[in-house]
């Protein structure tokens, strides 16, 4: 199944209060910690600057982000990809994301995608000063 199935499932899936993008940067979600020393900034924004969600689900009203998800096929049993999930995998607990991982498969059901996403999302509450919404660049 391709990224667009997976997406079309994620809409009908969360569906109406809830916006599905697809390929957003790491760099245009998470900001860098303020106070940093310009070198140790620049190293943690080089480490995610060419990096992607597959997609980011975020609220319709003001477009803040609820969670992020990574679609898993085969490509991810490499070495490289399993760091750079590790790394998506820190960004996200840094900035107290959510992240779905969902296994690429030829079929899902929408009860599946469903329950995955409302798992996903109904950890403890989270801080989102490191999340970047609409509102805020």
């Amino acid at each position: 199944m391709t990224s667009w199935n997976v997406w079309i499932f994620l809409v009908v899936a969360v569906f109406v209060v809830i916006a599905v993008f697809g390929k957003v940067r790491v760099a245009d979600v998470a900001t860098i910690k303020s106070g940093l020393r310009a070198s140790a900034r620049q190293s943690a924004l080089n480490r995610i600057v060419a990096k992607h969600f597959d997609f980011i689900v975020c609220r319709a009203d003001d477009l803040t982000v609820v969670c992020a998800v990574e679609l898993n096929d085969k490509s991810h049993c490499s070495q490289r990809a399993r760091a750079r999930d590790a790394l998506l995998a820190r960004v996200c607990e840094t900035i107290h994301l959510p992240l779905l991982t969902i296994p690429a498969g030829r079929t899902y059901t929408l009860q599946d995608l469903k329950v995955q996403f409302r798992t996903a999302i109904s950890g403890p509450q989270r801080s989102t000063s490191h999340v970047r919404s609409e509102g805020r660049a």
